[in-house]
């Protein structure tokens, strides 16, 4: 029988749930349910969305930005969860994405048709969490054929 393993970490549990819950059925049946979680940073304030701060992380544009995030989720938000506890985890994960929205909001305040969506921002810093809790591991990215260490990764990311 398969490990279940991964529901002893409920905060990435239900974070990952609940994106591709939003996401799967905003791609494929209600495409207004992500229309109505985009971050639109004119509006923010002006029209009082501040719930989407926190729902544009729950939507995707596609299912390749879908994939690469969750994957990228996948591998490291678990052990991250492990290693600094439930609260601190989900603590990081919506300060993080809350922080690149409001990122987002300065940078784009004065252009009414912009929108963003996705969990970029969170992703990233769940991410750059894993490899300061866990120096030692070695990433592999596709298509490169040998592993990366991990604070080398960091580097070349920033860069």
């Amino acid at each position: 029988m398969p490990s279940l393993s991964f529901l002893q970490q409920p905060g990435a549990a239900t974070i990952l749930a609940l994106t591709l819950a939003f996401s799967v059925s905003g791609l494929l049946w209600f495409p207004a349910l992500i229309e109505r979680c985009v971050l639109r940073p004119y509006w923010l304030v002006r029209r009082g969305q501040w719930h989407t701060l926190v729902s544009s992380g729950l939507v995707h544009a596609d299912f390749g930005h879908l994939l690469l995030n969750m994957l990228t989720f996948w591998f490291f938000a678990f052990q991250l969860e492990r290693a600094i506890g439930t609260t601190r985890f989900v603590l990081l994960y919506v300060l993080a994405l809350v922080a690149s929205d409001a990122n987002t909001y300065l940078k784009h305040r004065h252009e009414p048709e912009y929108g963003s969506l996705g969990a970029s921002g969170a992703i990233a810093a769940v991410l750059f969490a894993s490899i300061v809790y866990f120096p030692d591991q070695s990433l592999f990215i596709l298509p490169i054929p040998v592993p990366i260490p991990a604070p080398l990764f960091a580097l070349g990311y920033v860069a």
